[in-house]
């Protein structure tokens, strides 16, 4: 099988790729640093447990756009879990559940 001829110039998909690969590790590392900085309690880790599990359902059941953009409701349990004043568990829920649910769909 022939890989898909980019659409991209090498240069520009070279900036994507290095930009994506940034965001991520951006976000891991404020996730990191927010967990250092503000730990949440026991309640807390029950509710991000709860919102990852959330994110990774809703995560799994994405729609496909195209081939490389699908639209999930992955915003819904972080958002609700940020008004409700657990933001620190909403960030937890956002990354492991994203985590989660991208391996269980082997993305």
């Amino acid at each position: 099988m022939q890989p898909e001829p980019s659409q991209y110039s090498p240069l520009t998909a070279s900036l994507l790729r290095g930009y994506a690969r940034g965001m991520i590790w951006a976000g891991g590392l404020l996730l990191l640093a927010v967990l250092v900085v503000v730990p949440p309690d026991a309640r807390g880790w029950g509710v991000a447990l709860a919102g990852a599990l959330a994110v990774a359902v809703l995560r799994y059941g994405s729609v496909s756009l195209s081939k490389f953009a699908y639209v999930t409701m992955t915003v819904v349990p972080v958002g609700a879990l940020t008004l409700l004043g657990w933001p620190v568990p909403a960030a937890v829920a956002a990354g492991v559940g994203t985590l989660l649910g991208d391996a269980t769909r082997r993305k």
